[in-house]
């Protein structure tokens, strides 16, 4: 392959994006560090971070992220669920893609047996693990979850890390599910914004958008707080979810709409509130299946070396 077609691949930096959003989640919700899934979906989206070209990391990754999410609920996030139904769609468009004639993947067999030679110890780990969780109830010994949610770690190490990269077929993976993506983010921004569509969005003194743009004010001096900025607010934002994703679906506002999505996310980010600055996290990892082909050599270098100064802080 080319040097010039593998800087055009769209795969690597959509999965770089993604892992880098699953972290973002995971420090905004830092309840994953008493769960195994939580611990698994880390360690999987950090090996996804040091190698994003391969689908197997990708994979193992989007199982993970779905097992936390089940794992959770019903505590989580609205645009938790919103992540969950996108890594669902990822799944099924991969799978679709793998079975697919003619891309030149081994048999189901060959794939069992690959898949056996390489996760025998994490299928034993995991089998310590669930007699561990089925034998000693709550309270539960922290030594011992901790111990075994260490071996879970290094099964999976063993199963991914240091292997080559499996990179067949991932373009045609990302051109299926790039356009489901696009409608998917279009409906999560129409629904927030028919959300909005009640007498106390529009109410100055009890409107979420007033209140969000008083809490960013405290920390932000500059900021205007007098009556023209709360209808400013109100209006503004609902006015932008309801233009971005038309301004993105349209092939000749794109470029603006990307640009002011951007805007809008990267302001919005500065709310200290972990489920503010996470969803933008996510959207903004949703944005890059918007990108046209001219504009993927620039954000693969510019990822690119991020994910070499990544792995420059990873021992040897």
């Amino acid at each position: 392959m080319t040097a010039s077609r593998e800087a055009t691949r769209a795969f690597p930096c959509f999965a770089l994006l993604w892992a880098l959003a699953t972290f973002v989640h995971q420090l905004s919700f830092t309840f994953w560090l008493q769960t195994w899934p939580g611990w698994l979906l880390t360690f999987a989206a950090c090996l996804v971070v040091l190698e994003p070209r391969c689908i197997i990391r990708f994979l193992v990754m989007l199982v993970f992220a779905l097992i936390n999410l089940w794992y959770r609920l019903p505590d989580v996030p609205n645009h938790m669920l919103f992540e969950g139904m996108a890594n669902l769609t990822l799944l099924v468009a991969i799978v679709g893609v793998i079975a697919t004639p003619g891309i030149g993947y081994p048999t189901w067999k060959e794939i069992a047996r690959e898949f056996w030679v390489r996760s025998r110890w994490f299928c034993l780990a995991s089998g310590v693990k669930a007699i561990f969780l089925g034998v000693n109830q709550p309270p539960r010994s922290p030594i011992l979850g901790g111990g075994t949610s260490a071996l879970l770690l290094l099964g999976l190490g063993h199963a991914l890390a240091g292997r080559p990269p499996v990179t067949l077929g991932t373009e045609q993976m990302f051109a299926r599910f790039a356009p489901i993506l696009r409608v998917q983010l279009a409906m999560v921004y129409w629904w927030a914004a028919v959300q909005k569509l009640n007498w106390d969005y529009f109410d100055p003194s009890v409107s979420c958008a007033v209140q969000l743009h008083r809490e960013m004010a405290e920390f932000l001096p500059f900021l205007p707080t007098g009556q023209w900025i709360s209808y400013a607010a109100i209006y503004g934002a609902l006015g932008l979810e309801i233009c971005i994703p038309i301004l993105l679906l349209w092939p000749r506002t794109r470029r603006f709409g990307f640009a002011v999505g951007v805007l809008f996310h990267l302001w919005l980010s500065i709310h200290p509130a972990g489920g503010i600055y996470s969803f933008s996290a996510l959207i903004l990892a949703f944005y890059f299946a918007f990108l046209p082909g001219a504009a993927l050599p620039e954000w693969r270098r510019f990822l690119g070396a991020q994910r070499d100064w990544l792995q420059g802080k990873v021992p040897g």
